[in-house]
């Protein structure tokens, strides 16, 4: 199989979509369709974003333009945020359909043809891909389909011409071994590299190494037969396990941060298990040399162009056994599509979601041997924001104390963790938070307001004699609660769903299988690998049941 360079992962899914809008589109606007939708005053590139001269600032009430490849859209929530200004000029041109005087025939056509699949994937993130590569390398006939214009779900790469690393709107880490995860990058031409372990917690006002709280948790948590009997919440559990006040903070909180978890809610069983597993293991933590998108791009590369369908958002599926219907729209034009088995990579919120939300997905009959374990799942939500700044000027503070520190942890700070881009040196801060902090920070907030917190927050780290707010030049965040085709950040288990991933990942009939990180049940749920290893389990699922 030829490996993908980065460079052409975008390239492809742009020629996918072109692909695609010629056969969404009727033939006499095909032609118009090959020009540009708009020209940037001045004789700029469609493609080029120019900087603003000087030091961009927050100015109250500014609610800064998004950028996706040069066009600028002003939809909160769902595309990414930057303080850079987007030439004059260049705006989003939508293609809509146009209204018909009654009794005129539309002009168009399904954007699928209706014809048949040995199996249709929903949903063309790293389980999909996943999913979908194992399929076409055993010989079966496949569709991918993707409400996005990308391919990636919940991964997403985007990049800066001036800065030597990724942009991870989405997953960023590997967590443990992953032993898929780095398989499918070393097929890319590329590889990991470990993060320093050094982190860093505001005590007293003074930043001291974080102490060694989590051992002791650990240890108290293995030693309990509190469980046993029964499940309860993982605040219960703390309150009854011998710790200290502090150590019963640290814990919730590395819940909420670690897990975007409500630990009011959150199964302690569940968290024992995974925190005890390979996920917190003393493997390093590491990341994608060269961002997920390689990954991605090697999934990808296997595929046939013609079978992967961006842009098409299913909203019902009628099965029976050994039949799947799917149908949907690509802008505007309805499609159908059938298939003898399908693939569903759904993310546990869109699953949670009823027509007709905007991005729920119909079953007919309903999924009616899913609700209990969809009921005792929660989709977390998370805030993640990276802020990029003139200079990576904490490397030089207080006699250069913090230019090996990986994490950066504030307790009691609106905003509580924060991660440079060690070992690299690259002027970017990546600021977090998850679970109830995150949903109370994004609620009723614009982009604008959550940077202002995060740089309040950062502040305190650095002194008076540093203004944070002054360094920045731009940032990135993408809301993945409000996206209609994630509805939170990733999953965890609630209190009495031992078995609700199992449950969830179970096949119907030998029809409907299952995948995506919420049904990953070999301890790597709400990871990049869990939602692999779930994508290939899914596959492996349909050739044991349907032989060549």
């Amino acid at each position: 199989m030829d490996r993908c360079p980065a460079g052409d992962a975008s390239r492809r899914d742009d020629l996918h979509l072109l692909g695609l809008l010629s056969r969404c589109l009727p033939a006499q606007r095909r032609a118009a369709h090959r020009s540009p939708a708009a020209q940037p005053a001045g004789g700029g590139s469609a493609g080029e974003l120019r900087r603003r001269p000087g030091r961009a600032r927050l100015a109250e009430g500014e609610r800064p333009r998004t950028h996706l490849g040069g066009i600028a859209r002003h939809r909160d929530g769902l595309a990414t945020r930057s303080l850079r200004r987007v030439p004059r000029g260049l705006r989003a041109r939508a293609l809509r359909r146009p209204r018909l005087a009654r009794g005129t025939r539309s002009p168009y056509g399904p954007a699928v043809a209706t014809s048949s699949f040995d199996v249709i994937v929903i949903g063309a993130g790293a389980a999909g891909l996943a999913a979908a590569a194992e399929l076409v390398a055993a010989g079966r006939s496949v569709l991918l389909l993707e409400a996005r214009d990308r391919v990636g779900g919940r991964v997403w790469t985007r990049r800066e011409p001036d800065l030597p690393a990724p942009i991870e709107l989405g997953a960023e880490f590997i967590h443990g071994h992953a032993p898929i995860t780095r398989a499918l990058l070393a097929r890319s031409g590329s590889s990991s590299i470990d993060c320093p372990d050094l982190h860093l917690s505001l005590q007293q006002g003074e930043l001291r190494p974080r102490d060694g709280f989590f051992v002791r948790i650990l240890q108290a948590m293995q030693g309990s037969e509190l469980l046993a009997r029964e499940d309860m919440s993982f605040d219960d559990f703390l309150d009854r396990l011998p710790l200290s006040a502090e150590e019963r903070q640290f814990a919730r909180r590395m819940a909420e941060g670690f897990d975007a978890a409500d630990t009011a809610r959150a199964s302690a069983r569940a968290l024992r298990t995974e925190w005890t597993g390979d996920i917190l293991g003393d493997t390093p933590q590491s990341r994608p040399r060269d961002g997920y998108e390689r990954l991605l791009a090697a999934l990808a590369a296997g595929l046939p162009r013609e079978r992967l369908q961006l842009r098409s958002p299913v909203q019902s599926v009628r099965w029976s056994k050994g039949s799947v219907q799917v149908a949907g729209e690509c802008l505007g034009a309805p499609f159908e599509a059938q298939g003898a088995r399908a693939i569903v990579t759904l993310p546990l919120g869109v699953l949670q979601q009823t027509s007709p939300t905007l991005g729920a997905v119909r079953f007919t009959p309903e999924l009616e041997a899913k609700q209990a374990a969809v009921q005792r799942l929660a989709s977390g939500p998370v805030v993640k924001v990276l802020l990029r700044f003139a200079s990576c000027f904490w490397e030089d503070l207080h006699g250069g104390r913090y230019r090996e520190v990986s994490f950066l942890h504030l307790p009691d700070a609106e905003v509580p963790t924060f991660w440079t881009q060690a070992p690299a040196h690259v002027p970017l801060l990546v600021a977090w938070a998850g679970g109830a902090r995150a949903r109370h920070l994004a609620s009723n907030a614009t982009p604008a307001d959550i940077v202002r917190a995060a740089t309040a927050s950062l502040q305190p780290l650095f002194g008076k004699g540093l203004e944070v707010a002054r360094q920045l030049e731009g940032y990135h965040y993408h809301d993945w609660q409000q996206d209609p085709y994630a509805r939170g950040a990733y999953s965890y288990v609630t209190v009495g769903g031992d078995d609700a991933r199992e449950t969830l990942a179970r096949p119907l009939d030998a029809t409907l299988h299952f995948a995506g990180e919420a049904t990953d049940t070999a301890g790597e749920a709400g990871t990049v690998e869990g939602a692999l290893r779930s994508g290939i389990r899914a596959a492996r699922e349909v050739l044991a049941a349907a032989p060549a």
